[in-house]
């Protein structure tokens, strides 16, 4: 791309979050410049000459550099050619937006993007792999995107020699059987060191390495694409609302039960000023806005109205047995919803409430007794949840840090709990539970 396409001004990057990833010892730009370093029949034939902070062909006024979040302005950009190593790591669409939309002014660019899978169940990284999913499935015709995935199919056992040659093209090339037999077996006998495996090793995205919920089995064992709440109306319901701030991302749960398997379809809602850059989550906010998973309300704060709206609407799909609600902010919201005749209840957001539906949830979601339609909120979510026990064993969902959302979480731990205290349909009332 940069000496042979004929392509006169040729600009090549290769991006990264950070320098040193790409400038590295054993960074893309860095292993290119020791290829041109060492080749001088290439050099010769292509006029390519390799300085301190670029590659470059002089006679075409082409060159190939790094592009990084933290280099400043990436401004002026000129694409023909991106090279993205380990897109998951990206925290933000910065470096892939400037590269990707810097490539009009080119008749053939060209962006490659290699990565394992990581933590993050969001972002440009799980983007482009749901989209690449999508035409490999034949949802979307787009042959301009070419994708290839190396993964473990759902019936392979992850400890086997099988499933290791499945996720690794390059095996006994780059990647040895012989270690990842020794790291396959360390993983089976430390939780956290079989979430680094099956990540880095097998290409499974399994949440953080701490995480309670298991997430391999919240997508493989879980996740049904072909569920609607519709096929659900007339059916007994059970709704758990997290109301958070008022100023960040809220959410009501709808959950049906049948034969031991809860079903689960999320709404969540957002105030409008979140929306702004500079909100950590301001991409993973935007894209799900635009896509309709996300409800935006206007103004600074949430506007109840919208919920409530919602809410009754379901009152007149299901047969409400209970709507359950962190009673933190909720006084007035709860008075409405009573004047309505809808069976309000409180579920204390404390550890002695949420223990036991919460270890209730994490078995179900471990045997394949959970559906969900693959919400993308939802999954982050529930990828999010860590759990510090008290002295009792018992668990409370938590966050690593606040920009690590766990609402729809939350509301499904409550629903849980609201399936498990209230498995019948009962009259009307206001209770705590």
């Amino acid at each position: 791309m940069l000496a042979l396409d004929d392509e006169p001004g040729a600009e090549v990057y290769a991006g990264a979050v950070t320098r040193d990833q790409v400038t590295g010892p054993s960074g893309v730009w860095t292993v290119a410049k020791k290829f041109v370093e060492q080749c001088t029949g290439f050099r010769s034939k292509a006029g390519v000459e390799a300085l301190a902070h670029s590659i470059v062909v002089e006679s075409s006024g082409s060159s190939f550099k790094a592009a990084s979040r933290d280099a400043g302005s990436q401004e002026g950009f000129n694409t023909h050619c991106a090279i993205i190593d380990e897109l998951h790591a990206h925290t933000t669409r910065e470096v892939f937006d400037v590269l990707d939309e810097s490539t009009g002014a080119r008749q053939q660019p060209l962006i490659y993007i290699i990565s394992t899978e990581g933590e993050n169940a969001t972002g440009v990284f799980a983007e482009q792999v749901n989209y690449g999913q999508q035409v490999l499935e034949g949802n979307h015709e787009d042959d301009s995107f070419f994708f290839i995935y190396y993964g473990i199919d759902e019936e392979v056992d992850w400890t086997t020699p099988e499933a290791w040659r499945m996720a690794n093209p390059n095996l006994n090339v780059s990647v040895f059987e012989k270690d990842l037999e020794v790291r396959c077996r360390q993983a089976q006998k430390n939780p956290e060191s079989q979430s680094s495996f099956l990540t880095k090793r097998l290409n499974v995205r399994v949440g953080a390495g701490n995480a309670y919920f298991n997430l391999l089995s919240w997508t493989q064992l879980c996740e049904d694409k072909s569920l609607k709440i519709e096929d659900f109306y007339g059916q007994p319901c059970w709704i758990a609302i997290d109301l958070a701030s008022k100023v960040d991302l809220a959410c009501t749960m709808r959950a049906f039960e049948s034969r031991g398997t809860l079903y689960f379809f999320p709404r969540f809602y957002l105030p409008e000023e979140q929306l702004e850059k500079g909100n950590p989550n301001y991409d993973f906010y935007r894209g799900w806005a635009e896509r309709g998973y996300l409800t935006i309300t206007p103004g600074p704060v949430i506007d109840y109205e919208f919920i409530e709206r919602d809410l009754l609407e379901d009152a007149r799909n299901f047969e409400l047995v209970k709507v359950g609600v962190d009673p933190h902010n909720a006084t007035q919201f709860n008075s409405r919803m009573l004047a309505e005749n809808l069976p309000i209840i409180e579920i204390p957001q404390r550890v002695t409430s949420l223990s036991d539906p919460m270890k209730e949830l994490g078995a179900k979601v471990l045997s394949g007794k959970v559906r969900h339609d693959g919400n993308p909120i939802l999954k982050w979510n529930i990828g999010n949840v860590i759990s510090k026990k008290d002295a009792n064993d018992n668990d409370y969902p938590r966050k690593v840090n606040d920009a690590n959302k766990i609402d729809g979480a939350v509301t499904a731990i409550g629903d849980t709990k609201l399936i498990m205290t209230f498995p019948k349909p009962v009259k009307a009332g206001f209770f705590v539970a």
